[in-house]
């Protein structure tokens, strides 16, 4: 997959043009240059590149001085050294410090090329090994949370403990920084918000108020379908808003806010929701006997 940024870190400024503007180009990666080290540093804090070309030997300080920093500010970026010096002591420090590949000058075209694609396969590789560990290790959580819900489900009193119960359940289970769930009123208010945790907030509480409703949530109430929204924006965020069905009515809305962009991980959480929803309707229903169906207001 091309297109990685790459970061080539040389004081030789013949080298730099070769790589950075003719070779890797052409190859579909977008690249960076920096002629020492303290340079260098600063792209990589501030450009964050996929991938580092860095010659040991620097105008201001070795190639191991950078990876010594590197590894004290905790970046996980895969290097490759360049150096003319084929020092077996020198390798083996660099191969300490996280360098990837290790490429004695003069080098082929074909052998440095070799080298960053192979290091930046193994990112990949690396990447999504850890993400599919998070997506693993975020469904044990959650169904150890929706044993716990349906334990805590059968043991506490009717009413509003156990609505906000399982309003802390849903955010703990799915790792949300908010919900708020709306249920239907008699007429003429419609859809009141019933009860919310929002971030800073230690437990979800009973609210029951009118309040203007999100668009997602009057598109979920009027279509009895989920709706999800979300921008990338700094900080990111996802939006869920879920119906809340009994009997085959929907009789409220669970609103989920996450602060993340949509991802693997967001289905997975639809599909704990979804089992929460269940239960969220029978521990609202004896708020709502007797009430008409749906309107949207207020």
């Amino acid at each position: 997959m091309a297109g990685e940024l790459i970061l080539i870190i040389d004081d030789n400024a013949d080298v730099c043009t070769l790589l950075g503007e003719r070779v890797l180009p052409s190859y579909g990666y977008r690249t960076l240059t920096a002629q020492d080290g303290r340079s260098g540093l600063w792209q990589i804090r501030t450009r964050r590149p996929d991938l580092i070309l860095l010659d040991l030997r620097l105008p201001d300080m070795t190639g191991l001085d950078v990876l010594h920093v590197l590894a004290s500010e905790g970046y996980d970026i895969p290097v490759i050294l360049v150096t003319a010096y084929g020092s077996e002591l020198i390798a083996a420090q660099a191969l300490r410090l996280g360098v990837r590949d290790y490429i004695i000058k003069p080098f082929t075209l074909d052998e440095i090329v070799d080298s960053i694609q192979r290091a930046l396969a193994e990112q990949r590789l690396r990447g999504e090994r850890n993400r599919l560990s998070e997506l693993l290790n975020f469904c044990a959580e959650a169904l150890r949370l929706l044993g716990k819900a349906a334990t805590e489900f059968a043991a506490s009193a009717d009413g509003a403990p156990r609505l906000c119960t399982l309003l802390d359940l849903a955010i703990e289970a799915t790792q949300a920084r908010a919900a708020r769930l709306w249920a239907q009123a008699p007429a003429p208010e419609g859809l009141l918000l019933w009860a919310q945790r929002e971030e800073t907030e230690p437990h979800a509480y009973l609210v029951r108020k009118a309040e203007a409703l999100p668009p997602p949530v009057a598109q979920a109430w009027i279509s009895a379908t989920v709706q999800q929204w979300s921008h990338n924006e700094d900080p990111p965020e996802t939006g869920l808003a879920l119906p809340v069905s009994l009997g085959g009515q929907t009789i409220g809305i669970l609103e989920m806010r996450f602060a993340e962009a949509a991802g693997p991980r967001m289905e997975l959480a639809l599909l704990v929701l979804r089992c929460l929803t269940g239960w969220i309707a029978l521990a609202l229903e004896p708020f709502l006997q007797g009430w008409p169906g749906k309107q949207v207001g207020p």
